[in-house]
């Protein structure tokens, strides 16, 4: 009985830990940290800012909320594989 118990104690912590797990990925999304510093698109792109140690996950964009470029328009339902529909930079560069 003991055992079993235990058992299903060690499953269901198992459980919250994945569960803790999805809840802090989503939280971290819903937050979506954007780094401050307008040096990262000239000097960085896709890297981690020196100043903030912010790990960016796309090119800054002065005209985006969320200060990242995106390539995705939600409101037509389009994506643009190759500039970003804020500013227009373009995807890949050099």
């Amino acid at each position: 009985m003991i055992k079993e118990m235990m058992n299903q104690l060690l499953s269901s912590k198992q459980g919250l830990e994945d569960k803790l797990r999805e809840v802090n990925y989503e939280i971290e999304r819903l937050q979506h940290h954007v780094c401050p510093h307008e040096h990262m698109v000239e000097n960085y792109g896709k890297g981690t800012c020196p100043d903030c140690q912010y790990r960016t996950k796309g090119w800054y964009c002065k005209e985006s909320p969320t200060k990242e470029c995106d390539y995705y328009d939600e409101e037509n339902d389009e994506y643009d594989e190759d500039c970003c529909i804020h500013c227009g930079h373009p995807e890949e560069r050099k």
